[in-house]
């Protein structure tokens, strides 16, 4: 593999809400919204203040023990240095966060993961004195199966058709779901490390084993090496922890409240992500996971009959807290309650909802992180490359729309003069003469010629249209090459990262592609990296 790498800013991809991208440019009134800068100085000040905030530290350790034992895993070497140094008060966690999609879903999981890693050690090289620890917060309560029960490979989506119901981590592995697998194999055994890769599925998803701990087991095989741990938050010890601020949620519904300013303020620049609800609680038990609503003086759980006054779901809440289950606005709440956390990394999306919670997290006196955009990739074959640099696309243009770059492509390969912007540009001028002849004349002419005036562009336009389409056609083979690159490059119009699954190049370059992205993760830098495998 050649693992050259180039990296371009997120702006330049067009792929990047202003709102992101506002953030990575230090975006004056948009500081309001978060606590510290994602640099060098926003480090040293949030382990400033992440110290005057406690964490169980022993409890942590002892359910990521335990969790590893319950899967009948021994933690690695690098693991077992992070979980003695996790109860040290001089360590912190590097988190990110993702719900346990079948076989990881998207690409950028994986990108995710390895930027804990990568900055985790990053800061702990330059912090003396403290130690830093990369850690995946698995996201198993979310019911939405939907997004993840489905995962694509080289184009091609694939399903978990079960019936199961409720949070997907608590589901189990089914028949179906080990068809999918004995499909996928026809798909992937027959490149190099295909074999390889299927033994780690059929490893991790065995019949009745629960997803989340399926998902456990995978993450172990695919990342122990570099020591990140993988806590599964759906556990009774966890969520007695949280106990405190979840009866203040049913009993004061104080998230709603202290959310409403920020999406207020924050509406009037950029689309709000999330609006939350007057109690952001889930109730979770067996096969269902539904909102809880208080209504006439009694709570309820939607659609499953369950009712409760204040003292019985507080007992509820006191004998059985892992039956409750954050939402959006309070997930992160919980998150940072339970880790010594002192930096969050997410996607786009996921900072933009953060940025609307600063004010929840103070009303439940919980440490707000720095929030870090996680790193982003795009995976270049050398087939691909040798496209690029043969078709001189640049990285710019490479991130373009279909439709600019053949016009790129256009301008750059004609012989001939054929943009009609110039000649619509003396045509207005010519336009604008006339309108100001016609007014000594008779002003009430003045609107035609302006009518005149947008008509004729308007056909010029088309022209050009027209003229771009017959320069396409007579160069239609290369252009071909530039949809195909484009088709498998941005399938479906979108980032390779949020479509793809990591099986097939994991299935071809084996673990060195893993070594490849580790290698070329970033800490605190924010710039897409461009790698070539």
């Amino acid at each position: 593999m050649n693992n050259d790498c180039q990296r371009i800013t997120y702006a330049e991809t067009g792929y990047f809400t202003k709102q992101v991208v506002d953030y990575l440019n230090g975006n004056e009134w948009l500081k309001q919204f978060y606590a510290f800068t994602p640099d060098a100085k926003g480090i040293e000040k949030a382990i400033e203040q992440r110290q005057q905030f406690t964490t169980n530290r022993t409890l942590l350790v002892d359910v990521l023990r335990s969790q590893l034992e319950e899967a009948g895993l021994h933690p690695s070497n690098a693991q077992e240095a992070h979980l003695k140094n996790l109860l040290s008060p001089n360590c912190f966690t590097i988190t990110t966060a993702h719900q346990p999609n079948l076989f990881t879903g998207p690409l950028y999981v994986i990108y995710k993961i390895f930027h804990a890693i990568a900055l985790a050690k990053d800061l702990s090289e330059k912090h003396s004195g403290y130690s830093f620890v990369p850690v995946y917060y698995m996201g198993s309560e979310d019911a939405d199966l939907d997004e993840l029960g489905t995962w694509t490979i080289q184009g091609h989506g694939r399903k978990w058709n079960t019936d199961q119901t409720g949070a997907v981590g608590r589901m189990t592995v089914d028949d179906l779901l080990l068809k999918e697998i004995d499909s996928m194999k026809g798909q992937l055994s027959v490149l190099e490390h295909g074999q390889h890769l299927m033994g780690l599925f059929s490893k991790a998803y065995q019949k009745g084993r629960t997803i989340q701990q399926a998902t456990l087991i995978l993450m172990q095989d695919l990342f122990s090496e570099y020591g990140l741990l993988v806590l599964i938050p759906d556990d009774h010890r966890l969520k007695d922890q949280f106990a405190a601020v979840m009866l203040r949620e049913l009993e004061e519904q104080f998230s709603a409240s202290a959310l409403q300013p920020s999406i207020d303020l924050l509406s009037t620049k950029y689309k709000v992500q999330v609006t939350g609800r007057p109690i952001n609680l889930f109730y979770l038990h067996e096969h269902v996971r539904e909102r809880i609503e208080f209504n006439d003086g009694v709570y309820n759980a939607v659609d499953t009959g369950k009712k409760w006054s204040f003292e019985d779901l507080k007992a509820e809440l006191h004998s059985n807290p892992e039956r409750f289950s954050p939402n959006v606005i309070l997930r992160g709440v919980y998150q940072e309650t339970i880790l010594p956390n002192l930096v969050f990394i997410g996607g786009g999306a996921e900072l933009s909802y953060w940025m609307e919670l600063k004010q929840v997290f103070a009303a439940a006196n919980v440490f707000y992180p720095i929030l870090v955009l996680r790193n982003s990739f795009l995976c270049m074959e050398e087939n691909d490359v040798a496209l690029q640099r043969k078709t001189g696309l640049t990285n710019q243009v490479l991130f373009a729309s279909a439709h600019d770059q053949e016009v790129w492509w256009v301008n750059r390969n004609t012989n001939r003069t054929w943009r009609v912007e110039e000649y619509q540009a003396e045509l207005q001028n010519l336009f604008e003469r006339l309108g100001k002849n016609i007014l000594d004349v008779d002003p009430t002419l003045a609107q035609h010629i302006a009518a005149f005036a947008q008509q004729t562009n308007n056909k010029m336009e088309g022209v050009s249209k027209k003229v771009l389409r017959a320069e396409k056609r007579s160069m239609s083979d290369a252009l071909q090459q530039l949809t195909a690159l484009r088709a498998k490059l941005f399938p479906g119009g979108s980032l390779q990262e949020r479509k793809e699954n990591f099986s097939y190049f994991f299935a071809k370059y084996g673990t060195e592609w893993m070594h490849a992205i580790h290698r070329n993760s970033l800490g605190l830098e924010q710039e897409f990296t461009i790698v070539h495998i």
